[in-house]
């Protein structure tokens, strides 16, 4: 019959490399669809990522088992058998890279929220500094590679991670001090009312034993920044 997923031409990618060893994988019918992924983002990355050729059926022979579905790779036998462990993963519901990078050693973060991406990010450099490590990042992962192989200092890195990404995601109150005269200007600000629509924060002028002052609940990550920033507009107002 045709080469399965991609026409007549064998699959994916064109031809069957010179050499090359061939060998199988039971799947579950419904499993197919996982491993090309969504326009066969998948099927391509567990190809570039372990250089082995992936066959998909294309449709049943009659006399095929209705459940299961044999996909053929090629490759040499170290790149088949890499390839089974990532589809094994693939299966299991991780993104190709995550499951190849793993494979190689790597310690993966998944499921980051967009707050914590953009805190990892402005902190990615401080974290390869500090901790002699690579760090990859993706839409909703971070990949964790020792600089010279000793994976306990990525597993320690991925600790570090955690620890910043939870103190930032702790919903938190904290007041500030600022002059009466200059509140309702400072609480005003347009950067405090962007941090606002893009972090969830609110800010209310309050009352307490040492004055006025402006209070902040919400991320702890966001309550920082907000801090910084109304000190800065309290002093700058402070020094005409």
């Amino acid at each position: 019959g045709g080469g399965g997923y991609g026409g007549g031409g064998g699959g994916y990618g064109g031809g069957i490399p010179a050499g090359s060893s061939e060998d199988s994988m039971e799947v579950d019918d419904r499993d197919i669809g996982r491993i090309i992924g969504k326009g066969g983002c998948n099927i391509r990355d567990l190809q570039a990522g372990t250089q082995c050729k992936i066959v998909t059926p294309n449709k049943k022979d009659d006399n095929d088992d209705p459940e299961l579905r044999r996909v053929k790779l090629y490759g040499t036998k170290e790149q088949i058998e890499r390839c089974k462990e990532a589809i094994s993963g693939v299966l299991m519901g991780d993104e190709p890279k995550d499951v190849l990078a793993q494979i190689d050693g790597a310690v993966i973060i998944k499921n980051i929220e967009p707050l914590s991406m953009g805190h990892l990010a402005k902190i990615k450099a401080k974290i390869e500094t500090e901790c002699n490590v690579r760090l990859e990042l993706d839409a909703r992962s971070a990949r964790i590679w020792s600089n010279d192989g000793d994976r306990n200092k990525a597993l320690d890195a991925k600790e570090k991670i955690e620890e910043e990404m939870e103190d930032i995601t702790t919903v938190d109150t904290l007041t500030v001090q600022v002059p009466a005269q200059i509140v309702n200007q400072v609480i005003n600000d347009s950067a405090l009312r962007q941090l606002q629509d893009q972090t969830g924060l609110t800010a209310n002028v309050c009352k307490n034993d040492q004055g006025t002052g402006i209070r902040l609940t919400g991320l702890a990550g966001a309550i920082q920044e907000a801090k910084t920033l109304i000190e800065r507009r309290s002093s700058g107002e402070g020094a005409e």
